[in-house]
Protein backbone atom coordinates (compact mmCIF):
# COMPACT_ATOMS: atom_id res chain seq x y z
CA UNK A 1 0.00 0.00 0.00
CA UNK A 2 1.56 3.43 -0.90
CA UNK A 3 2.02 6.08 1.84
CA UNK A 4 -0.19 8.74 2.28
CA UNK A 5 0.57 11.80 -0.08
CA UNK A 6 1.65 15.02 2.36
CA UNK A 7 1.46 18.72 1.23
CA UNK A 8 1.43 21.90 2.74
CA UNK A 9 -1.58 24.22 3.62
CA UNK A 10 -3.26 25.93 1.05
CA UNK A 11 -3.69 29.12 3.44
CA UNK A 12 -1.48 31.91 2.13
CA UNK A 13 1.98 31.74 3.91
CA UNK A 14 1.26 29.00 5.88
CA UNK A 15 3.89 25.99 5.57
CA UNK A 16 2.21 23.32 7.59
CA UNK A 17 2.44 20.15 6.19
CA UNK A 18 -0.60 18.54 6.20
CA UNK A 19 -2.49 14.94 4.74
CA UNK A 20 -3.22 15.45 1.12
CA UNK A 21 -7.18 14.68 2.35
CA UNK A 22 -7.28 17.52 4.20
CA UNK A 23 -7.02 21.51 2.08
CA UNK A 24 -5.79 23.41 4.88
CA UNK A 25 -4.45 22.83 8.14
CA UNK A 26 -6.95 22.79 11.34
CA UNK A 27 -6.14 26.74 12.37
CA UNK A 28 -6.67 28.17 8.91
CA UNK A 29 -9.72 26.07 8.37
CA UNK A 30 -11.54 27.14 11.28
CA UNK A 31 -10.77 31.12 10.44
CA UNK A 32 -12.92 30.13 7.25
CA UNK A 33 -16.80 30.81 7.32
CA UNK A 34 -18.53 27.57 7.41
CA UNK A 35 -20.39 28.47 4.49
CA UNK A 36 -17.09 28.23 2.66
CA UNK A 37 -16.64 25.05 4.47
CA UNK A 38 -19.48 23.62 3.15
CA UNK A 39 -18.84 24.70 -0.10
CA UNK A 40 -15.78 22.88 0.12
CA UNK A 41 -16.68 19.67 1.56
CA UNK A 42 -19.68 19.19 -0.38
CA UNK A 43 -17.85 19.20 -3.54
CA UNK A 44 -15.04 16.88 -2.07
CA UNK A 45 -15.26 13.64 -4.24
CA UNK A 46 -13.44 10.60 -2.17
CA UNK A 47 -9.97 9.67 -3.25
CA UNK A 48 -9.49 12.94 -5.57
CA UNK A 49 -6.01 13.76 -3.83
CA UNK A 50 -5.10 10.40 -5.11
CA UNK A 51 -6.89 10.65 -8.55
CA UNK A 52 -6.66 14.52 -9.56
CA UNK A 53 -9.55 14.60 -10.53
CA UNK A 54 -11.03 17.79 -9.44
CA UNK A 55 -14.22 19.00 -9.71
CA UNK A 56 -14.79 22.82 -11.21
CA UNK A 57 -17.20 23.64 -8.25
CA UNK A 58 -14.61 22.28 -5.94
CA UNK A 59 -11.93 23.98 -7.17
CA UNK A 60 -13.90 27.18 -7.50
CA UNK A 61 -15.09 26.76 -3.36
CA UNK A 62 -10.76 26.32 -2.99
CA UNK A 63 -10.09 29.24 -4.59
CA UNK A 64 -13.08 31.57 -2.68
CA UNK A 65 -11.55 29.96 0.52
CA UNK A 66 -7.90 31.20 -0.49
CA UNK A 67 -8.83 34.78 -1.78
CA UNK A 68 -11.05 34.76 1.65
CA UNK A 69 -8.36 34.32 3.74
CA UNK A 70 -5.78 36.39 1.41
CA UNK A 71 -8.61 39.32 2.68
CA UNK A 72 -8.58 38.64 5.93
CA UNK A 73 -4.53 38.60 6.13
CA UNK A 74 -4.60 41.91 4.24
CA UNK A 75 -6.93 43.79 6.26
CA UNK A 76 -4.93 42.76 8.88
CA UNK A 77 -1.65 43.57 7.55
CA UNK A 78 -3.27 46.94 7.16
CA UNK A 79 -4.98 47.95 9.83
CA UNK A 80 -1.43 47.02 11.71
CA UNK A 81 0.41 48.76 9.09
CA UNK A 82 -1.82 51.90 10.06
CA UNK A 83 -0.17 51.85 13.55
CA UNK A 84 -3.04 49.81 15.29
CA UNK A 85 -2.70 47.89 18.28
CA UNK A 86 -3.27 44.27 18.41
CA UNK A 87 -4.59 44.48 22.05
CA UNK A 88 -6.30 47.69 21.50
CA UNK A 89 -8.62 46.98 18.79
CA UNK A 90 -9.92 43.65 20.46
CA UNK A 91 -10.72 45.79 23.57
CA UNK A 92 -12.56 47.74 21.65
CA UNK A 93 -14.37 44.79 20.03
CA UNK A 94 -15.42 43.78 23.57
CA UNK A 95 -16.20 46.79 25.24
CA UNK A 96 -20.16 47.91 24.46
CA UNK A 97 -20.84 51.93 25.87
Amino acid sequence: MASPKKHECYAPACTTTIHSSRLMCYRDWNRLPQSLQRKITSNYKYGQEYTGNLTRAYVRAVQAAVDYLKGVDTQQQSFFDLGGDRDASSENRTQKH
